[in-house]
C-alpha cells in the first residue's frame, strides 16, 4: 500500500482506498467501476485471433480472468462481440458479462500468457 497523507491508505493495484475507522476498521472505499482502475495493456494478435475465432463460430468459451481485485473468477458462454471503451478493449459474453482482455488468464484452457 502507498501512503497518501496521514493514516490513510491507497492501494495503487485495486483502486482501494482504507480510512481508519473508530479501534481497529477500516472504512473501504472502493472505485465504481473496479475493471477500469489501471492502465490496458494490450494482448497479444495471435491471443486475439483465437477469441475472434471462437466468436465467429459462436463456439462455447470458459473464459479464466482476473479484475484488478486479484480474485479469478470464470465465465461461461458464448462471446458476442467485440468493442472498446476508454482506450482498453473488452469483449461481451452473451450473457451480458463484458470483459476486458487483458483480464484474461486462460480461454477454454489456452493460456494467454503463452501467445506473443
Amino acid at each position: 500500500m502507498l501512503e497518501i497523507s496521514g493514516s490513510c491508505n491507497y492501494e495503487r493495484r485495486t483502486g482501494v482506498l482504507l480510512i481508519p475507522a473508530a479501534g481497529p476498521d477500516y472504512l473501504i472505499i472502493k472505485p465504481n467501476n473496479i475493471m477500469s482502475s489501471r492502465s490496458y495493456v494490450p494482448i497479444s494478435c495471435s491471443f486475439y485471433d483465437e477469441l475472434e475465432a471462437l466468436a465467429t463460430l459462436r463456439k462455447p468459451a470458459v473464459i479464466k480472468y482476473n479484475e484488478t481485485d486479484a480474485v479469478t473468477k470464470t465465465a461461461e458462454g458464448k462471446i458476442k462481440d467485440f468493442f472498446i471503451r476508454e482506450g482498453a478493449e473488452y469483449l461481451l459474453m452473451d450473457t451480458g458479462l463484458e470483459i476486458r482482455l487483458d483480464y484474461i488468464i486462460s480461454v477454454n484452457g489456452k493460456i494467454m500468457g503463452n501467445y506473443c
